[in-house]
């Protein structure tokens, strides 16, 4: 027997040709956002926890955050300038990435564009029918993946 099976096998308790296949997580699984109200994409440059001073009060103060990156604390508004408490978190605790211009649905590996402001996300499933779920361009969730220059 493959070694690799058996561990399966024992781990799940059941055979493994009687595991079934793990569905894709819904939009709300992996905080799904829709579009900015302004229409720009997600990124650091548009996010209220930003300062111009390319610091984050979500993230350590040592660490410089450009304005074209964007992590999962996206929080849409005017960057704030003033001092307030420090999260102290890590990149790879928020996920941050710094990207050309922002991160929205369209510029995913996933996206499947169906008009011009909408698409259908590989990565995600409509909980309802279990198909690719309906989101919009400009949207954007936790399982992005595309173009990063980190």
């Amino acid at each position: 027997m493959n070694e690799k099976v058996r561990r399966l096998r024992i781990w799940t308790g059941r055979p493994v040709e009687d595991t079934e296949p793990v569905p894709l997580p819904s939009p709300g699984d992996v905080l799904y956002a829709g579009p900015n109200p302004d229409g720009s994409r997600k990124k650091c440059g548009n996010c209220f926890l930003w300062r111009t001073d390319e610091s984050c009060s979500v993230h350590r103060p040592e660490i410089m955050v450009p304005g074209n990156a964007v992590c999962g604390y996206h929080v849409f508004g005017q960057p704030q300038d003033f001092p307030f408490a420090e999260a102290m978190l890590t990149p790879a605790e928020t996920g941050l990435v710094q990207t050309l211009d922002g991160t929205s649905c369209d510029l995913c590996k996933y996206y499947q564009p169906v008009s011009r402001t909408l698409g259908s996300c590989r990565a995600v499933q409509d909980p309802g029918s279990g198909t690719s779920a309906v989101v919009r361009a400009l949207g954007c969730c936790s399982r992005w993946s595309g173009l990063e220059l980190l």
